[in-house]
């Protein structure tokens, strides 16, 4: 959640209008594609 977080914080206290709903997209890691999704971490 962490930079979606802070960006959607951040647009709240500047008083910009937040979704109602806010869908987080993620992806499954397994022993397998660990290594390649490495450069995808924050």
């Amino acid at each position: 959640f962490g930079p979606l977080a802070f960006d959607t914080f951040e647009k709240f206290l500047a008083g910009k209008p937040i979704p109602q709903k806010i869908i987080v997209q993620d992806d499954i890691y397994t022993t397998e594609n660990a290594q390649e999704k490495l450069d995808e971490t924050y």
